[in-house]
């Protein structure tokens, strides 16, 4: 296998282990606990899955600013953090033209 790093790679590595932990400490939360489960609504289920996208960017942007990688790994880290933001901002999208308010991103892992 070559020396490129690939996404998967990527997160199979160091990575993995740092938004692991993160999402478990964001799943402990009682209000996280069930962002997806008992959505009563597609309104509620774009909601739940913007507070995933937004825990992930949380976690990249965590792991960017406390780490500071170099090289590969920093443009990797980015390129995909950019990729959430999209998602993101799809969802919230979706959510405004339903009339809905995106819920606020967390400001901290215990958020």
């Amino acid at each position: 296998m070559s020396g490129r790093v690939d996404r998967r790679r990527f997160v199979r590595g160091a990575l993995g282990g740092a938004l692991a932990a993160g999402f478990v400490a964001a799943r402990s939360q009682p209000a996280a606990a069930g962002l997806l489960s008992g959505a009563s609504s597609d309104g509620a289920l774009l909601e739940g899955l913007l507070g995933v996208e937004q825990a992930i960017i949380y976690t990249y942007r965590y792991l960017i600013h406390s780490t500071r990688p170099s090289g590969a790994a920093a443009a990797t880290l980015r390129k995909f953090e950019g990729h959430e933001v999209v998602h993101a901002r799809t969802l919230g999208d979706e959510l405004a033209r339903r009339g809905r308010k995106p819920p606020a991103p967390p400001r901290s892992v215990s958020a």
